[in-house]
């Protein structure tokens, strides 16, 4: 958009969005070469995954501070999270508190998709999601 809006500057922060997702090696494919000239073949098998998808935010009670979580990878309470919300960078996060479904203390969310709930100084909405930073 700002590109489009001519007042386009490089944002370091949106290339590591780009490192961050789970990805094979970036490249320019054959744009700059022939295929049959230069394989332009990956340095690495596979893909690499730099950041952990943790979790996925239901709701958030503002009076309250907690946000409801469906959970996809197991996360501890002193794990070093970010938060991931639409048009926006990761953002470091705090965990305060963490409960699970019955609302008792918990230190980690070790069940797939298991229910939780987080308190943090953030503002959660839902859809949100929370990876390992």
């Amino acid at each position: 958009d700002s590109y489009f809006n001519g007042d386009y500057s490089y944002n370091p922060a949106w290339y590591r969005e780009l490192e961050s997702v789970s990805h094979r090696d970036y490249a320019t494919g054959y744009y700059f070469s022939d295929s049959h000239t230069d394989a332009n073949l990956a340095k690495t098998n596979g893909y690499i995954k730099e950041k952990a998808f943790l979790a996925v935010a239901v709701s958030h009670n503002k009076e309250s501070g907690l946000a409801e979580f469906s959970q996809r990878n197991k996360m501890t309470f002193d794990d070093n999270i970010e938060l991931l919300t639409p048009g926006k960078v990761g953002e470091a996060i705090k965990i305060l508190e963490l409960f699970d479904a019955d609302m008792n203390p918990i230190p980690s969310t070790p069940h797939p998709y298991m229910t939780f709930f987080l308190r943090t100084d953030k503002e959660i909405k839902p859809g949100d999601i929370i990876r390992a930073k």
